[in-house]
């Protein structure tokens, strides 16, 4: 589910979906990093 705003606070769903772009011009042997650092981000704020 997607995170949304509504007059003024954000709506976080338990299940929230992260959108990434994958080789946006900083190179693609840096996306799977980044996927295991905001997957063990998410895993510890929920």
């Amino acid at each position: 589910m997607k995170i949304t705003k509504a007059n003024g606070k954000l709506i976080v769903p338990d299940n929230p979906t992260i959108p990434f772009v994958e080789s946006d011009g900083v190179g693609a042997e840096v996306t799977p990093v980044m996927q295991a650092v905001v997957d063990a981000a998410v895993a510890k704020a929920y």
